[in-house]
C-alpha cells in the first residue's frame, strides 16, 4: 500500500469511529502512555457530544507520528488503540492494511538484490526520469533508495507496480515478473472475495433487515395510533 492507501486508512477511522467515550478513552491512552507530546494538540484533551471527533481524530494521528509512534510501516500502536475500545471492524481494516504493506515490502525485498546484481543504476534510473526529479536523481546511490524515492512519489505501491513492471520488462528479469504477477493475482482474487461477502452482506441486509425494521416501525406506529386513539 502506498502513502495514499495509509492516508485512506486514517481518514475511514476518524469517520467510522463516532463514540466520543472511545474517543477519549483513545485520547486519555494516548496522553497518559506518553504516546505523544505534552506540547502536542491532542494532548490531555477531551470531547464532547457535538464536537469535530473526526478533525480530534486526525490530530491525534498527526501526533502519534510525530513522536514515531505511528506510520505507513508502524501500525501497531493504532491497532492496540483500536483494540482497547473493541473496535474490531477497524482493527480488522488496519491488520488488512499491515499484511498487505507486509507482503508489498516483502516483494520489494526480493527485487532489491536481483536488481543491485545488475550493477547499472544508471540504466535504472533513466527508466524512472519522468518520475524523479534531477535533484532527487542525486541522492540516489543505491536500487533501495530508487524504490523509496519511487514509494516517496507515490509511483510505487501496492496498486502502483507499473514503474517496476517496466524496469522488469526492460532488464529482463523474467523470473521477477513472474512473481510480480503472482502478487498482484493473489490479491486481486482476495479483493475479489472481499466483494462478493460485501454483496451478499449488502443482499441480507437489504432483503431481511430493511424489511424487517419497517414492519417493526409499522407496528410500533399502529400501536401508537391505537393507544392515542382510546
Amino acid at each position: 500500500m502506498s502513502s495514499i492507501g495509509y492516508q485512506g486508512l486514517l481518514y475511514r477511522v476518524s469517520q467510522r469511529l463516532k463514540d466520543v467515550t472511545k474517543i477519549n478513552q483513545l485520547l486519555h491512552t494516548s496522553s497518559n502512555a506518553r504516546l505523544i507530546s505534552e506540547n502536542s494538540e491532542s494532548f490531555n484533551i477531551q470531547v464532547n457530544e457535538g464536537d469535530n471527533t473526526a478533525t480530534t481524530l486526525m490530530k491525534l494521528f498527526s501526533d502519534l507520528d510525530e513522536s514515531d509512534n505511528l506510520g505507513l510501516d508502524n501500525l501497531e500502536t493504532l491497532r492496540d488503540l483500536l483494540t482497547e475500545v473493541k473496535e474490531w471492524s477497524l482493527v480488522d481494516e488496519v491488520d488488512k492494511f499491515a499484511r498487505q504493506r507486509k507482503d508489498f515490502n516483502a516483494l520489494l525485498e526480493t527485487f532489491i538484490p536481483k536488481l543491485e546484481e545488475l550493477d547499472n543504476l544508471e540504466q535504472l534510473l533513466s527508466l524512472c526520469e519522468d518520475h524523479i526529479s534531477d535533484d532527487a536523481k542525486e541522492e540516489i546511490k543505491d536500487v533501495r533508495a530508487l524504490l523509496k524515492e519511487l514509494q516517496k512519489k507515490n509511483r510505487l505501491g501496492f496498486t502502483r507496480l507499473a514503474v517496476l513492471r517496466k524496469i522488469l520488462n526492460e532488464t529482463g528479469q523474467q523470473e521477477l515478473l513472474d512473481l510480480l504477477t503472482d502478487f498482484e493475482k493473489k490479491w486481486k482474487e482476495e479483493e475479489k472475495a472481499e466483494r462478493r461477502r460485501d454483496w451478499r452482506r449488502d443482499v441480507v441486509n437489504t432483503v431481511i433487515v430493511a424489511p424487517t425494521t419497517a414492519v417493526c416501525s409499522t407496528v410500533k406506529n399502529t400501536w401508537e395510533q391505537f393507544i392515542g386513539g382510546k
